[in-house]
């Protein structure tokens, strides 16, 4: 065993595959500066000292107008002109509505934008069924819908969750970036309307005051499928490999911070084993 020097901390000793070892031992040299010990502390501090690519998951690519930064385009609503930034697919209600309610800075979750999207080409689906829309100008909203589905457009929701009750605002931002993501798909002009209208073809027989509690209840859905359950049933199988492994350790119970009857560890764990089953079936 390498001695301890002055200023080293000792720590618990580590254990090793034996082929890791063997190649170890024929890599080492003998003394203080070249020995097991030395040659492990050093790669330890080599590769805390070195940067390690950072994992994660690539972002989703975000999809831009195709206009220079910077410019400009005028679009109108029933309440007159406004500019609008030329490279976002957002229109004029959406800037409208970010100057009357200029407060935070907290937008709309992720997730309620993509229950947006999921919602809009659904509707789109149903139209082009029920022959309220054209099937041309459906496969364009299906499509630019798609793109706020895979998160390529999150960056045309600028707007608040401080805004009117209904989600109106946020349902016309839907609306207009679609809209206007169609007429690029189409090769038409950004804000003409033609031949995708926001109101009149993405927000086909809806309202905001179905639409916006709708895109939460399928955030909310999905957020219990693909976040909660998979949590819960993780942790429900880690407390059932804890009462496994601890089955034979016995501790006195506590009652009222009183002693009371003996049980094993394992026990522990298990007692809320039937509630946690019950979520799901898995």
């Amino acid at each position: 065993m390498a001695k301890h020097r002055a200023g080293d901390r000792r720590i618990m000793s580590i254990s090793i595959p034996e082929d890791l070892a063997k190649k170890l031992d024929r890599k080492v040299g003998k003394g203080r500066a070249d020995g097991r010990s030395a040659t492990i502390a050093r790669l330890i501090q080599q590769g805390l000292e070195g940067q390690a690519p950072a994992v994660a998951a690539p972002p989703a690519q975000s999809l831009r107008a195709e206009a220079p930064e910077g410019e400009v385009r005028i679009e109108s609503d029933t309440m007159g002109e406004l500019e609008v930034p030329a490279d976002r697919y957002y229109g004029c209600q959406t800037a409208r509505s970010l100057l009357n309610f200029d407060i935070g800075h907290d937008t709309m979750p992720l997730g309620v934008i993509r229950g947006f999207g999921i919602l809009k080409q659904a509707a789109a689906k149903t139209n082009v069924a029920l022959k309220q829309l054209d099937p041309e100008v459906g496969d364009l909203v299906i499509a630019a819908a798609q793109d706020v589905i895979d998160g390529h457009l999150n960056d045309h929701f600028p707007l608040r969750v401080w805004q009117t009750g209904s989600g109106t605002q946020s349902n016309m931002n839907t609306n207009e970036v679609i809209a206007n993501r169609a007429i690029e798909l189409a090769g038409g002009e950004l804000g003409s309307k033609t031949p995708v209208h926001p109101n009149d073809h993405v927000n086909r027989a809806q309202s905001s005051n179905d639409t916006f509690p709708t895109a939460m209840h399928i955030a909310a859905a999905e957020a219990f499928t693909h976040r909660l359950l998979p949590s819960v049933r993780a942790l429900r199988d880690a407390l059932h490999a804890k009462a496994v492994e601890w089955a034979g350790i016995v501790k006195i119970g506590r009652t009222h911070l009183m002693d009371a009857v003996p049980l094993t560890l394992g026990q522990k764990p298990r007692l809320g084993g039937p509630t946690r089953r019950r979520p799901s079936s898995p």
